[in-house]
């Protein structure tokens, strides 16, 4: 009878046990992506080729919830293994399983490459997809950050390279237009590069002036005058007394290229290391609170 009674404890317990496990589990389980930020999944994500829609993306090792991850950039392509479904799914990257979170109140993935959309409706002249395709050409390669590295300090060390924020964006310029018009240059010092000037006195396109298109927060009327290959100026770092001190090049649909410094407390897998490096962004509130300035730099064919 003693027995009896002590196997029926030992049941009760178990019981109680499993349930308190399963109430865990299905409670907080929302909780390991607590650290990415809301929007809505299309309804239509189907499986095969994704794309990352947020500035950073967690990725779970290891199964759901697993506190092995990586964070990955935007627009980071991936394959989604399987149908949407609300919960944990499985996704593909550089031949690697990963897990993910997703529900019908987040959007995470999409079916759309950003950047091909950008270059095939925002792009409308060839000196456009030229800066387009140059600066991508470096979310292909080693790239970090290095605090006023332009191109005539030598941008390339031991098989990588190396921008400031306006660093990247004058090397970039400067390689596509150079090309067109010899004497074209663009400086990559944030004061001079804030204010009009000559950027080329003559060549095939006559004389080539940089100009403020607009200024001020970017609200969606000052969104709808911004061109490919624009140099957009920001203030995002309240503790740095410079008025302006970041620099980006802007690639349409409401992105833009950077070489920025590493988000803190992430490991980024996108070709970032400890030290930053290029990346797509989007246009997100904080950058568009930022915003001071945008400067077109490009000739008068693409005004």
């Amino acid at each position: 009878m003693k027995k009896s009674a002590k196997s029926y404890t030992t049941f009760v317990l178990l019981s109680v046990l499993i349930g308190i496990f399963i109430v865990f589990a299905v409670c907080f389980q929302p909780a390991f992506a607590a650290d990415e930020k809301s929007g809505s999944v299309h309804s239509d994500l189907k499986s095969g080729t994704v794309y990352s829609t947020l500035l950073y993306t967690t990725l779970y090792k290891g199964g759901a919830g697993s506190s092995k991850t990586i964070h990955v950039w935007y627009n980071t392509k991936m394959e989604l293994t399987e149908p949407y479904y609300s919960g944990w799914n499985q996704v593909k990257y550089k031949g690697k399983k990963y897990t993910i979170w997703l529900t019908d109140s987040e959007k995470k993935l999409t079916n759309t490459n950003a950047v091909k959309k950008s270059y095939n409706e925002y792009c409308t002249t060839k000196l456009q997809k030229e800066i387009l395709k140059r600066a991508m050409s470096f979310t292909n390669v080693n790239t970090a950050y290095a605090f006023k590295q332009s191109d005539k300090q030598g941008v390339k060390r031991n098989g990588k390279y190396y921008f400031g924020c306006s660093g990247f964006a004058s090397y970039v310029t400067n390689k596509v237009m150079q090309k067109h018009v010899s004497s074209y240059y663009l400086t990559s010092d944030l004061t001079r590069l804030a204010r009009p000037q000559v950027l080329a006195a003559k060549g095939r396109y006559g004389k080539i002036k940089s100009r403020v298109i607009c200024k001020g927060k970017l609200n969606n009327k000052k969104l709808k005058k911004l061109k490919v290959g624009d140099i957009l100026l920001f203030k995002m770092m309240e503790d740095d007394p410079r008025k302006i001190d970041h620099a980006a090049i802007y690639i349409g649909n409401n992105q833009i290229i950077q070489c920025t410094r590493a988000i803190k407390g992430y490991h980024l897998d996108s070709g970032l290391d400890k030290d930053g490096g290029v990346c797509i962004a989007p246009l997100s509130e904080t950058y568009k609170s930022g915003f001071r300035k945008a400067i077109r730099v490009l000739p008068e064919c693409v005004r």
